[in-house]
């Protein structure tokens, strides 16, 4: 197994095969019917969905093509092989309920409802050719485009095979469960990072293009792994309107407010604000921090805040020292896309990457309004007292 940002390189000996893992999914092999009926069998956990996925692609002895990457992107599914690849026949089928383990032959041939798509061959993404050496790989990308844009929440089947400089065909299915071709596009306003009494921690979002909000993430990184990670319901949510994720839910009467209609309970919920719940009970006060809003199908990062807390206690300074490595990983990858921004060298990662503020958990950090791709501790400032679903003063 090989490790690079964006993700590894697993490759099984017994059947040669080498896979493309996207960051935080986790792969397990079905090695029993792979040996005993040519099937390979890979299920992720993880993308838009917590639902399973199951990749099935059909593999003969000394066969060299293997599939190393299927994502998600706008309205396209962009699929790649490692080998080289002839031809392609690759069409986009509506799947309704009928992802599961037991995917048998007479299922896949029952996919019948097409949606209209346009295949084309497309060269390697820059992102993934920079992690492997693409002509060692000889590898081979293709795009799917929507013709007919599948409703959201749609479950979707690309079916199709590849054929290699053999004439061999190679059978694959990938199926996507939580379509949003027209994900919203947010920007953080406001973040209360710390618990105190009768205050809740949250992050405030301001809806700057409209569309929905299935398939976007609130990542705090501070948390134990990715279990405080938040993944946005379906939502259709319009320029202007402003979404509050509180990371607790305290109220059993508070509901996420997944239309404009929908007015939630609780002594926590804002009247001026779109609501919605984690179900966090205690999350940990990680320093420095990095709070990330992604798009689940690409790994977009839409905004980003990082952050280091100098507040003082018990007569101590904190010190400002990388302690978990995936806050170290999320605030590079912020610094690499863009979406925050340094006036630094980006690397080493330092204190003055970050917003230093002092916090308590009567405070939020605000931020001003995006002037271009991204911001930076300088677009940042403390409130005295949360202004949750109002404009910063």
């Amino acid at each position: 197994m090989q490790s690079y940002e964006g993700g590894v390189w697993l490759t099984c000996d017994i059947m040669g095969v080498s896979l493309f893992l996207v960051r935080e999914h986790v792969v397990m092999w079905d090695l029993h019917r792979a040996l005993c009926a040519g099937l390979l069998s890979v299920l992720l956990y993880g993308g838009c969905s917590s639902a399973r996925d199951f990749v099935h692609v059909m593999k003969t002895a000394g066969n060299e093509v293997a599939l190393v990457h299927y994502a998600l992107q706008g309205d396209c599914i962009v699929f790649g092989f490692r080998g080289e690849v002839s031809d392609v026949v690759a069409r986009v089928h509506r799947a309704e309920g009928v992802v599961s383990e037991e995917m048998s032959d007479e299922l896949l041939q029952s996919f019948t409802d097409e949606i209209p798509s346009a295949l084309s061959r497309i060269a390697v993404p820059a992102a993934y050719q920079e992690s492997v050496d693409a002509a060692r790989e000889r590898l081979s990308f293709f795009a799917v485009r929507f013709l007919q844009k599948p409703h959201v929440g749609q479950q979707v089947v690309l079916r199709g095979s590849a054929q290699d400089v053999a004439h061999q065909k190679h059978d694959f299915v990938l199926p996507f469960e939580g379509i949003n071709t027209q994900p919203a596009r947010l920007e953080i306003s406001e973040v209360r990072p710390l618990y105190g009494n009768k205050r809740s921690e949250f992050v405030e979002l301001l809806v700057v293009e409209s569309g929905n909000l299935l398939g976007i993430t609130i990542t705090n990184v501070g948390g134990k792994g990715n279990r405080c990670d938040y993944h946005f319901p379906a939502a259709q949510v319009r320029v202007g309107e402003r979404v509050v994720l509180h990371w607790r839910k305290q109220d059993p009467a508070s509901c996420d407010e997944l239309s404009a209609e929908t007015v939630s309970a609780g002594s926590q919920a804002c009247a001026r604000a779109r609501d919605f719940w984690g179900q966090e009970r205690s999350i940990p006060g990680r320093n420095p921090n990095a709070i990330v809003v992604k798009e689940s199908a690409n790994g977009k990062i839409q905004d980003a805040l990082l952050f280091f807390n100098t507040h003082v206690k018990k007569g101590k300074a904190p010190t400002f020292r990388w302690a978990f490595p995936e806050i170290e990983a999320a605030s590079r990858l912020a610094l690499e896309q863009g979406a925050w921004l340094s006036t630094h060298e980006h690397f080493p990662l330092r204190e003055s990457h970050f917003f230093q503020c002092d916090l308590t958990p009567a405070k939020s950090i605000a931020l001003k309004r995006k002037r271009g791709a991204g911001r930076s501790a300088a677009d940042c400032f403390v409130l005295k007292k949360a202004t949750m679903g109002l404009p910063n003063q």
